[in-house]
């Protein structure tokens, strides 16, 4: 006797049977989700003598999302993840600032299934569980929210980072700089300030590049337009390179025991970016000349190079020793001045020495950042409104919304009780004018609607999850709150050539305004 499983998609099990004919079979399958023994389900054969099986609404029930900034070397919680990295005590005591990377807590889990059959052998006989009837499945689960079309082609490895051939994507729908890579036009930037935080979710358990020097974080800084988005040979004028491990504050995961370092968040808004310790990853602090940035995950293994001249050497970089000639290298990072010697440089030097800036094999493809300016989003009428949302892969989406904006508050009144007027408590009764009949409970309701620019049609999808999702906060004065969206709508440019189209969206906040009783 055998059981046959089978996965025509992400949340369903098929199982067929080689049981010879027996009475009241039933297929059996255990779902334990971190350890605990959540379900047992019993199905009987369909007409065909398999059965179908979702566990979608089972898993659901144990999957949340992460809302805190979990440190990553002693496991504490912080304030809210979209403002990593934050100062934060490592295991001597010693306030740090350099962990960019969160564990999740509670946005995957992991799932044993396990397969049985039970049955009598005789009409009437009693009826007995024979386990382990096929291979268990351990699977770790993301909250995925499919559409009907989209469940039968939906892929999990596409976001694997294991191979440069096929650069893979972070847990998110935004669009990648690959969508244009040489071009701005109609920005394919996801826009950003250095008063904007944003995250992005990765699997930490799907690549063999995590946890060793193998495995970095690529940031990427340009004064102007970049060209050749996430090459080598483009115009970025500084590049902080972070180790996915204890400078990041990333571990590496193991299947069975720590699910939440299975999935990780990494920071990447312009406020994020502003808050990291330079110092610990070659030196490079963005200024406020910076216009665009770019975040990849990368391999330390070569897959090209770039010659630079000792005054070309652009801090941050990853740079081989060529020729020396009157260059003291060591100014710079080195540890000697021997060529074939690599190191991170912390920036030009001077002399007739030449480095090869080293490019990395790409394990996902690039996501571009716009930095606005202050002057253009911090005005009263053009203050940028900073919004998450859970999107379909049950991890945090952003976008920051620069157009105008509008607030309203609105009212309510309603008698909540009646006073009976006078002292009856008191050795004397007397009226005063003063004294209320009628006592009004009063509920206030803010609403806003933020507008985006005109943008490029590629984010149409993304935006399109904020309207779908049940999860959306705003982010603003350094905390988040549970926002509504009420209502949501796009209109398309006229001029269709262009694919652009401008969103506006209308949300109210969870909690109502402060009453009065």
């Amino acid at each position: 006797m055998a059981t046959t499983v089978t996965n025509p998609n992400y949340w369903t099990l098929t199982l067929t049977s080689n049981t010879t004919p027996v009475f009241n079979f039933k297929y059996v399958v255990d779902i334990t989700i971190g350890g605990v023994l959540v379900a047992r389900v019993k199905q009987p054969k369909n007409m065909a003598g398999s059965a179908h099986l979702s566990y979608e609404k089972i898993v659901k029930n144990y999957i949340t999302i992460s809302h805190k900034h979990k440190n990553t070397i002693v496991g504490t919680q912080y304030d809210s993840i979209h403002l990593m990295p934050q100062n934060a005590p490592n295991s001597t005591g010693t306030s740090i600032k350099d962990y960019i990377a969160s564990f999740n807590s509670g946005d995957l889990r992991t799932v044993l299934l396990e397969f049985h059959e039970e049955y009598a052998s005789t009409d009437g006989g009693a009826i007995t569980l024979h386990e382990d009837t096929a291979t268990a499945q351990t699977k770790a689960i993301i909250n995925y929210a499919n559409s009907w079309e989209d469940l039968k082609t939906f892929d999990l490895t596409k976001y694997d980072f294991d191979s440069a051939s096929t650069p893979s994507k972070f847990l998110t729908e935004r669009p990648t700089a690959t969508t244009r890579p040489n071009e701005l036009k109609g920005s394919i930037a996801q826009l950003t300030s250095a008063n904007d935080y944003q995250t992005m979710a990765m699997f930490n358990e799907r690549s063999t590049y995590f946890n060793t020097e193998d495995g970095r974080l690529l940031y990427k800084f340009y004064e102007s337009v970049p060209t050749n988005i996430g090459g080598i040979a483009d115009n970025h004028v500084g590049v902080i390179s972070v180790w996915n491990g204890d400078k990041a504050g990333v571990e590496e995961p193991s299947l069975s025991t720590t699910e939440d370092k299975m999935l990780t968040y990494v920071a990447c808004g312009g406020a994020n970016v502003m808050k990291m310790d330079y110092a610990i990853y070659g030196g490079y602090k963005p200024t406020a000349a910076i216009k665009y940035y770019s975040l990849q995950y990368i391999s330390t293994v070569a897959s090209g190079s770039s010659g630079r001249f000792a005054d070309e050497i652009i801090q941050g970089e990853f740079i081989q020793i060529g020729s020396v000639g009157t260059t003291d290298f060591t100014l710079i990072g080195s540890a000697d001045n021997v060529v074939g010697t690599t190191f991170y440089a912390t920036g030009a030097t001077t002399g007739t020495g030449f480095g090869v800036a080293i490019e990395y094999e790409k394990l996902s493809e690039p996501y571009l950042f716009e930095m606005v300016s202050d002057a253009n989003c911090n005005s009263s009428l053009y203050e940028g409104k900073n919004i998450a949302w859970k999107n379909k892969l049950g991890v945090w989406d952003y976008y920051f919304f620069d157009g105008a904006f509008t607030d309203k508050e609105s009212y309510k009144r309603k008698t909540q009780r009646e006073n009976i007027a006078g002292s009856w408590n008191a050795a004397t009764f007397e009226l005063n004018s003063y004294e209320r009949g009628k006592v009004d409970k009063v509920e206030g309701i803010k609403q806003t609607t933020v507008n985006t620019r005109y943008i490029s049609d590629e984010w149409n999808t993304y935006l399109k999850g904020l309207l779908m999702s049940n999860e959306v906060q705003i982010i603003e004065g350094g905390k988040s709150y549970p926002i509504n969206i009420k209502n949501g709508s796009f209109d398309v440019k006229t001029n269709l050539k262009d694919k652009l189209v401008q969103y506006s969206f209308t949300y109210e906040y969870a909690h109502d305004l402060k009453e009065r009783v």
